[in-house]
């Protein structure tokens, strides 16, 4: 068992310093240098912090059996690595791979059969047959990454895009592909959790919303994989190696964030996953 903490500072930022003053009017002729776009300005005056309690079990080579298991359980926060000069000091929270619990237990097994083992200790055929077969697995189980819910419009006048809505409540997950979490424009929201109202609004115009960075998480990881050996002893310092392994055995899909914008009619829904579907290979191995 570990604790682990580390403090960084003086972190480079790319800091947006000409946009204007939420309010009316023409963007551009707002800005302070008029004459000039997005200008983006590296400093290194942002920070973090990374705090994790860490737990490691290991079983060594117990009648062929390995086991080990480690867990995370941690929290990392920063000022992240673009905003504009008004979001910069709103913008401390936790990190975009803030993972806050990370488990994942493997196992080694070479079955006791064959020659030289302790069941079916024979030579020729039966060994061929049931000597050198092993098994290994992962299994890794991941908490979801965090995601700031978003508007679709620049209600603030300032040229900024992904602007944060206002918090009027708590937020809802419907944990759904269709719905992750409570959009009041995303009809299949409605039909998964009819009776939840929105947590989000848009600000009233020329103003900001509430800071939301990283404040909602997406799907867990939660994948098995698995490996298959079997190794056929042809003569004295040459062998065969046979391998079958499958890559999220389970099939278990993983989402990815969903769509932030809660003004749009798909709002909440995801349309991808963090892994891939279960895969299969096949492989030979000469030794000699």
């Amino acid at each position: 068992m570990t604790y682990l903490g580390t403090k960084t500072t003086h972190l480079n930022a790319a800091i947006s310093n000409n946009d204007p003053t939420p309010g009316p009017g023409n963007v551009q002729a707002r800005r302070p240098y008029p004459q000039f776009g997005t200008m983006l300005f590296d400093q290194n005056n942002s920070h973090a912090n990374y705090n994790a309690l860490q737990v490691k079990v290991e079983q060594r080579a117990f009648h062929g059996l390995t086991l080990l298991a480690s867990y995370a359980y941690s929290k990392c926060m920063d000022q992240g690595t673009g905003a504009t000069t008004y979001y910069f000091l709103r913008y401390y929270a936790v990190c975009n791979y803030n993972f806050p619990q990370v488990f994942s237990p493997s196992f080694n097994y070479a079955l006791p059969f064959g020659h030289g083992q302790a069941f079916l200790n024979r030579g020729g055929l039966v060994n061929q047959a049931a000597g050198g077969w092993e098994f290994a697995g992962l299994w890794t189980l991941r908490s979801g990454a965090p995601f700031t819910p978003t508007i679709g419009t620049d209600v603030a006048n300032t040229g900024i895009s992904n602007e944060w809505p206002l918090l009027i409540g708590k937020p809802t997950l419907v944990h759904s592909p269709d719905c992750w979490f409570y959009v009041a424009g995303n009809s299949k929201c409605q039909a998964l959790s009819p009776g939840t109202t929105s947590a989000y609004k848009d600000p009233p115009q020329y103003t900001y919303g509430t800071p939301l960075r990283n404040t909602l998480y997406s799907g867990t990881l939660n994948e098995l994989d698995f490996n298959i050996i079997k190794t056929f002893y042809i003569r004295e310092g040459i062998s065969l190696e046979f391998h079958a392994e499958a890559f999220n055995l389970l099939n278990h899909p993983s989402f990815s964030a969903p769509s932030t914008n809660i003004d749009s009619g798909s709002g909440g829904q995801v349309s991808s996953t963090i892994n891939s579907s279960r895969e299969l290979q096949f492989a030979l191995k000469v030794h000699f």
